[in-house]
């Protein structure tokens, strides 16, 4: 049953396996992330959260064009994800990644799970 304002969506996947992994990224925070980002914020932090726990890698607004995130806009974004919690500069060019935006009292220590920026 449905009403006319609501569209009936089937979710057709893509094949699983080793050359075609799915990311594992929790809802909640997903949800929160789409609620609480602007469009470029947004695609910066599903890239981040795709990646697995603890991983470390180094990233510059030219990777970022590939996504068609301009130079503008991902500075923009990451001071955005900043803003909110999301992510935090240690030192320097130093950035841990949160998928749930930290509060203003928290402040958790996830190790070496880090970004260069």
């Amino acid at each position: 049953m449905s009403y006319p304002n609501q569209k009936i969506v089937t979710v057709a996947k893509e094949k699983c396996d080793k050359s075609n992994l799915y990311a594992k990224i929790n809802i909640n925070a997903l949800q929160k992330a789409m609620e609480d980002l602007r469009t470029n914020s947004f695609k910066l932090w599903v890239y981040f959260a795709k990646n697995r726990p603890y991983h470390t890698f180094a990233l510059s607004a030219v990777d970022c064009k590939k996504w068609g995130i301009k130079t503008d806009s991902f500075h923009s974004a990451v001071v955005d994800l900043i803003k909110k919690g999301y992510l935090k500069q240690l030192k320097g060019n130093e950035y841990t990644f949160y998928e749930t935006a930290l509060s203003e009292k928290a402040d958790i220590d996830m190790g070496k799970n880090h970004i260069l920026l």
